[in-house]
């Protein structure tokens, strides 16, 4: 197992060094043998070595061709490495190493771009071609070997690993909680319902959500399939719950015995009638003080396994959402209506004066089934 980092600007500005060796010590682990870092204007790489093929220097990386027109960095294994070698020598090239890594720079080199339909392996590889004046960056058919990128539109970074792209200090990690739903009802093999008692929002999600494996529903009840699930996921949920009991009950009769039940509560004391007063839609909004939540979970069989509180991140979500929604007014109102907007806005900023206050905490947890 190796590391790689590469970097290439859009703009012409000169790699960082600094950047490369950040984002290179942040994978140390993958290469305790060995480093490197290379800049060639626009272009910077980083890597990481642990020798297998080639022990001695000579398999250092990067790694250039004996022209010095070509350069790359490495991670993985070219398994018919020697069958090619031989090819290759045949046609008139030379190696000063026994690596594989040269090896696939010289396969780059006469075939181009073609070179990986002749490798048996496992690889992820970035190549600047200054003859060409492109750079490569190639990943095995299955991903065996990793090759994640990020890019602003000005430069884009290439690593082994995210946490380097974190390193290069250029991208600040967020989750994108469409991407990450959509990834997740994909890979686990489930489609995504979105259920809500307007109609107007669902047409909304539904016009939105065009393309996607997505079903919508105008009610005010999850409607569970038939049969048993080893997960539920429930979030953004409960809030609009007043007897979270039944619902629980139901969610109880899903899961399967040892499944589990993961869902976010906004927990607290039920609101005052000023409170709900001041709160637009206050008919969606019943909090329920986590403890009774607990009882609640116990009485159909579902104990907490793990909980964290959540407040600070959904306050600063809060916030975001509010200043996007005020900044984006004529936009938004347009959709959904100038008094809609304002109530929105207002609910929002409401939610976020109790979040500080400690009036609410927003607390994800996730259950086990233990059944009755």
């Amino acid at each position: 197992m190796c590391g790689l980092v590469a970097t290439v600007s859009f703009t012409a500005a000169p790699a960082d060094p600094s950047l490369l060796e950040r984002a290179s010590d942040s994978i140390a682990h993958r290469g305790p043998d060995d480093s490197g870092i290379a800049t060639y204007g626009p272009v910077g790489f980083g890597f990481r070595r642990l020798a297998i093929l080639d022990l001695s220097p000579a398999g250092h990386q990067p790694m250039e061709s004996a022209d010095g027109q070509l350069s790359v960095v490495f991670n993985g294994e070219i398994y018919n490495y020697l069958e090619l070698r031989q090819e290759l020598t045949q046609l008139g090239y030379r190696f000063r190493s026994t690596s594989d890594t040269e090896v696939l720079l010289s396969a780059y080199d006469k075939w181009g771009l073609d070179c990986v339909s002749r490798f048996n392996g496992m690889w992820a590889f970035v190549i600047y071609d200054r003859a060409r004046g492109r750079v490569v960056a190639s990943r095995d058919r299955f991903g065996v070997k990793p090759l994640y990128r990020w890019s602003d539109g000005k430069q884009i970074i290439l690593a082994s690993e995210i946490k380097a792209i974190v390193a290069s200090g250029l991208y600040s990690p967020r989750v994108d909680w469409g991407t990450a739903g959509r990834f997740l009802t994909r890979e686990l093999g489930c489609a995504y319902l979105g259920v809500d008692a307007s109609a107007g929002a669902i047409d909304i999600a539904r016009a939105r959500a065009e393309g996607l494996d997505c079903r919508f529903a105008v009610a005010r009840v999850p409607p569970l399939p038939d049969g048993e699930f080893d997960v539920v996921l429930l979030l953004e949920t409960m809030l609009a719950f007043r007897d979270k009991s039944a619902l629980l009950g139901d969610i109880a009769g899903a899961v399967a015995a040892g499944g589990r039940f993961a869902f976010t509560l906004e927990a607290g004391a039920p609101l005052t009638e000023p409170e709900r007063a001041r709160m637009p839609d206050a008919g969606t909004v019943w909090l329920t003080p986590f403890e009774e939540m607990q009882a609640l979970l116990q009485q159909a069989g579902l104990i907490v396994r793990w909980q964290e509180d959540q407040s600070a991140s959904h306050r600063a979500m809060a916030e975001a959402l509010a200043n996007a929604f005020a900044a984006d007014a004529t936009a938004v109102s347009a959709r959904i209506g100038r008094p809609a907007l304002d109530d929105l806005v207002a609910a929002h900023r409401l939610w976020i004066e109790w979040l500080e206050t400690g009036r609410v905490r927003k607390v994800a947890a996730a259950v086990r089934a233990i059944g009755l």
